[in-house]
């Protein structure tokens, strides 16, 4: 099973992200970002665009996807290396494809790359009970989870919306997605609830 065959059209995990950071010239630097494309249908496509086109943005993915959308390399979170500091560190639902063994030295690592005055953004699924694609290696993640590998970040949840977009995506995507919303509507359907912690570098 390949991370080729569940990755899926999601903006929503962008959407989160308050606009008074990202705004204006950020040096970024996110891991799991797959082909760019999420940030191409959020609402904060032209802070990504702007930036990634000045070279102020650099993704990491383990997954070298043909079709990539922004400046985008292959490496592992946990073998990444690198001295620059960066305005903004994204990990959107990364941390639980990682053993929670490993929490302690990624966040380390990913706290050490912000810049002074910058943000590290960590997004996880809320409480999820099952593993359904077989690649999450920890459930059940909390705001207490977080708080104990991130003791000074903001944490907040958002339930999962669904909105018709196909600008930059296949239609049949497109399609899928309308479809899925309709049935998410159906009152035996749980909605599913994303946690999201931002910490800043304020030393």
């Amino acid at each position: 099973m390949s991370f080729n065959e569940h990755y899926s059209i999601n903006s929503e995990h962008y959407d989160d992200i308050p606009d008074a950071i990202l705004q204006g010239e950020k040096t970024i630097l996110e891991f799991g970002p797959a082909t760019g494309i999420n940030h191409l249908i959020s609402r904060h496509r032209d802070f990504f665009i702007d930036n990634n086109n000045a070279g102020r943005y650099l993704g990491i993915d383990i997954i070298p996807y043909k079709e990539r959308y922004l400046t985008i390399e292959k490496g592992d979170i946990r073998d990444f290396e690198t001295d620059k500091r960066f305005d903004i560190v994204l990990a959107l639902h990364v941390l639980e494809h990682i053993e929670i063994s490993d929490w302690p030295h990624v966040i380390e690592k990913l706290t050490s790359w912000v810049a002074l005055g910058g943000y590290l953004i960590i997004g996880t699924p809320h409480k999820e009970l099952q593993n359904i694609t077989g690649l999450h290696l920890v459930l059940r993640i909390t705001p207490e989870t977080i708080k104990q590998y991130l003791p000074d970040s903001e944490v907040s949840f958002f339930k999962t919306r669904y909105h018709f977009a196909e600008d930059g995506a296949r239609f049949s995507w497109a399609l899928l997605r309308y479809i899925w919303r309709q049935l998410k509507r159906h009152p035996y359907v749980k909605t599913t609830v994303r946690i999201l912690a931002i910490w800043r570098n304020e030393e």
